[in-house]
């Protein structure tokens, strides 16, 4: 995968597929959808069959969730479903 455009403020850096993106400071999971937009998400989202990744409701009404789009990428040979990444984890692994 190589990403292609960078949509958001700069806050903090984010390993995806062995690139570094600057993502906004609450996003804790990138994932990438079929048609190659990167989407940064607070919670972890959910894979729908529209070939989108979809943030879960919040536990509850003091819980915020946020989703933003961060970029563009080329998938290339990357199926979209292996695309979810937790950003906490520093080596930028995927989801399991």
């Amino acid at each position: 995968m190589r990403i292609l455009v960078k949509y958001y403020k700069e806050v903090k850096a984010a390993l995806y597929f062995e690139n570094n993106i600057l993502v906004p400071v609450w996003t804790n999971y990138l994932a990438t959808d079929a048609d190659g937009t990167i989407n940064a998400f607070s919670h972890k989202p959910v894979m729908g069959d529209d070939g989108e990744w979809w943030y879960k409701q919040c536990d509850n009404d003091y819980q915020h969730c946020y989703a933003c789009t961060v970029g563009l990428a080329t998938l290339e040979s990357t199926d979209w479903r292996d695309t979810l990444v937790d950003t906490l984890n520093k080596q930028g692994f995927k989801v399991k």
